[in-house]
């Protein structure tokens, strides 16, 4: 929960790096846990934030919970990012991890 601040301190990040783990955090929280019902909202807000991060030539890392919401959206919500060019990708080693900690260990 909340991601790796303020929590997940040096020590923490330092044991699980020495254990062979890449910390990941989001730059794109939708507050998806806000729209009860409201998947229009919800999906609404994404393509802004997306096309937000875009124009700054940022990847998003989108943060979706487990909502009925979240769940009900997920199709319109992939449909919608695939037709602006995205591709949903899984972590790779060789990817360098974003973090709020800044550690790209």
């Amino acid at each position: 929960p909340y991601g790796s601040k303020p929590y997940f301190t040096k020590d923490y990040r330092d044991a699980t790096a020495a254990a062979g783990y890449r910390l990941w955090d989001w730059n794109l929280d939708t507050v998806d846990w806000k729209y009860k019902g409201d998947t229009d909202g919800l999906l609404k807000k994404i393509k802004e934030d997306v096309r937000k991060l875009k124009r700054q030539g940022t990847a998003p890392v989108v943060l979706l919970h487990d909502r009925k919401t979240t769940i009900s959206a997920l199709p319109r919500i992939l449909e919608t990012l695939e037709a602006e060019g995205y591709a949903f990708l899984r972590i790779e080693d060789s990817m360098e991890p974003l973090n709020f900690w800044q550690d790209h260990r």
